[in-house]
């Protein structure tokens, strides 16, 4: 998990459009990795700041809030990429980025940054595109937004996973009693 400097840290590496709006959509709307690399062009409602997210864990369809921030990134993609092309977030081969590739990008922004020089590979080979969903989870927490509200922005059917997940203290958990 990040802190919420280190968040700001790999934003501010990141070489490219197409690496920000990934940090946006995974990190700022807390998509799955799989939810990320199965985006396409259709699934983003822009004037509407909403992005589809077609098929979700358990095959679960919701809507994702964005800002417009996150709107006018991914509206720069749409207009660089060929309008045949149906995916949003593609490799170097032009085809669809896999959760994989997702996983190997974050790294390679880690490894950009202060703090990432200083992890193991051990270390490093436990961060994939889930520990940005962690981190907005526990940093909202931190914000303080109430748990019940962090368990509907992460689609989770019980408060039980949102406490896990977002490795709450007891302390807050029995603040909200």
């Amino acid at each position: 998990m990040f802190t919420q400097e280190q968040i700001r840290e790999l934003y501010q590496v990141t070489e490219d459009l197409q690496e920000r709006a990934i940090l946006h959509i995974a990190y700022g709307c807390g998509l799955r990795a799989n939810e990320v690399s199965q985006l396409n062009k259709e699934d983003l409602r822009l004037t509407e700041n909403l992005v589809i997210v077609q098929k979700g864990k358990n095959s679960k369809r919701r809507l994702v809030l964005i800002n417009d921030t996150i709107s006018n990134e991914l509206q720069e993609i749409i207009f660089s990429i060929e309008p045949k092309q149906k995916e949003l977030f593609i490799n170097s081969k032009a085809n669809r980025m896999q959760h994989w590739t997702l996983n190997k990008l974050l790294k390679k922004i880690i490894l950009s940054t202060d703090f990432g020089k200083e992890f193991t590979t051990k270390e490093l080979n436990k961060i994939g595109i889930h520990s940005l969903r962690n981190s907005i989870a526990t940093h909202l927490l931190e914000n303080g937004m109430a748990l019940e509200q962090v368990q509907i922005f992460l689609v989770h059917s019980h408060i039980e996973s949102t406490e896990i997940y977002t490795h709450v203290t007891q302390n807050q958990i029995n603040n909200m009693k």
